[in-house]
């Protein structure tokens, strides 16, 4: 071995073109300087790699589904760090998820996008309001806010409900 440590047979790979064969490296050294060439080579295994998942991507979900279950602290722990680092861009991706659903629902219930009593169209002060006057019973069931859009959005935009500024929802 490069290593000049005499080691057993079963620390060597087996060469492929023969099954009884075994490489003159062993396969620490051999993963030693895998690692040292993909270092040096960074872009190259990179673009590789980019193109396998391309052209795999069955194959890479695969692989990626049972990396996560064998290793799911490690998984977690990554992801709470990106977290960590990401707060600022996952708070702006939310508020324009949150936007999008709100312009959604105001412009299915108010194609004009304008509060019903007085034609506000300041979106920032626009609300649903629940034409029967049964609206705390249902955000009990439902929730308010961004849930509540996401509920009337999943349920079709049903009927009951209507587009008022928060003035207009006061009165």
């Amino acid at each position: 071995s490069q290593c000049k440590v005499v080691k057993r047979e079963e620390d060597f790979s087996k060469v492929r073109s023969n099954s009884q064969a075994r490489r003159a490296i062993c396969k620490s050294c051999q993963l030693a300087r895998d690692n040292k060439w993909r270092a040096k080579n960074r872009k190259k295994v990179n673009a590789a790699s980019r193109k396998w998942s391309r052209e795999n991507p069955e194959a890479r979900r695969a692989f990626q589904k049972a990396f996560r279950e064998r290793h799911p602290e490690r998984v977690k722990e990554t992801r709470r760090k990106w977290m960590e680092k990401n707060r600022s861009l996952i708070l702006a991706r939310r508020a324009i998820a949150r936007d999008a659903v709100k312009r959604r629902v105001v412009l299915a219930y108010s194609p004009d996008g304008r509060c019903v009593g007085c034609g506000q169209l300041d979106i920032d002060v626009l609300c649903v309001d629940h034409i029967n006057n049964d609206g705390n019973k249902h955000r009990l069931e439902v929730y308010g806010g961004t849930t509540f859009y996401c509920w009337l959005v999943r349920n079709k935009f049903p009927s009951g409900f209507q587009i008022l500024c928060a003035n207009c929802n006061l009165k």
